[in-house]
């Protein structure tokens, strides 16, 4: 076939082509070296090879970098400082006494509150309750319970307050009962404060007993004596007469049996009246 130069063209054989082209080291596609033959690399591949470019890791540093600055922020600046104190609830406690027992300059983050809590109601026997918030950045906010006296106990030549979970909480002088039922233990048994020493039970029993006397009679209560435990109570009332209740029964049908015998045979009673088995009247 002529070309259009008007010579022939010879057109080659693809196989042939690549054989040949494989003979002399080459392949026909790649051009790399065949197996057996040396591969001759330019200077400036050979130099790319062995000095790679590394990129320096700024993503990392700038993260290690600033989770640093927060962790620093967070725990170790005075921001998170505990500077303030808001107090609400003490009405007999002092103030500056509370406020001693608290973590101030501590960091608010590492603030274990269950124990601050635990520690002032140990050293605060007159705390019910208590509970702490965090304010940040820098406030303690502290909410306090306490406790209210429903009767006094005396034992060995000390007068406590008692609440009405039967908790002995505070030592008070005589002048100080204003009203309070006074229990005279005479066994003497020594007590701490904070320490459970009567049930509950007994307290609401004894606080109702006072309430009905004086209101269907008036009748004080001077004293109540125990002679070893809260199931033999004995009343020492205002008109120099004991009574005998049960702490295990009802109060008002004891009083109401009380009430109704002082009126009809006040006269007949000179040292007690007994009314702690049901239906029954002692009286002397």
């Amino acid at each position: 076939m002529l070309g259009p130069s008007g010579k022939k063209r010879i057109f080659k054989n693809p196989k042939i082509y690549s054989e040949r082209l494989l003979r002399k080291g080459y392949s026909s596609k790649s051009r790399v070296p065949v197996r057996g033959t040396s591969l001759k690399i330019q200077p400036g591949e050979r130099l790319k090879e062995a000095r790679p470019q590394r990129k320096f890791p700024w993503k990392l540093f700038f993260g290690l970098f600033l989770g640093l600055g927060i962790f620093y922020w967070l725990f170790l600046s005075n921001y998170f400082q505990i500077k303030n104190v808001e107090i609400t609830g003490n009405e007999s406690l002092d103030q500056a006494e509370i406020i001693k027992r608290l973590p101030l300059f501590k960091n608010i983050f590492l603030t274990n509150l269950s124990l601050v809590e635990q520690k002032l109601k140990q050293d605060f026997p007159e705390i019910a309750e208590v509970v702490i918030y965090k304010g940040l950045p820098s406030v303690l906010k502290v909410l306090i319970l306490e406790r209210k006296p429903q009767i006094a106990w005396q034992t060995g030549g000390e007068i406590y307050l008692v609440d009405r979970e039967g908790v002995c909480y505070k030592k008070v002088s005589l002048s100080e009962l204003s009203g309070l039922v006074l229990v005279r233990d005479l066994l003497d048994l020594p007590v701490t404060l904070g320490q459970k020493i009567v049930p509950a039970g007994f307290v609401e029993f004894l606080t109702n007993a006072n309430q009905l006397l004086n209101e269907r009679g008036q009748i004080r209560i001077n004293q109540a004596l125990l002679k070893g435990n809260t199931f033999d109570l004995d009343l020492l009332l205002d008109r120099n007469i004991h009574l005998y209740l049960d702490p295990l029964r009802e109060v008002e049908p004891q009083v109401e049996t009380f009430i109704k015998i002082i009126t009809e045979k006040g006269d007949l009673i000179h040292e007690y009246v007994d009314v702690r088995i049901p239906g029954l009247a002692y009286l002397k």
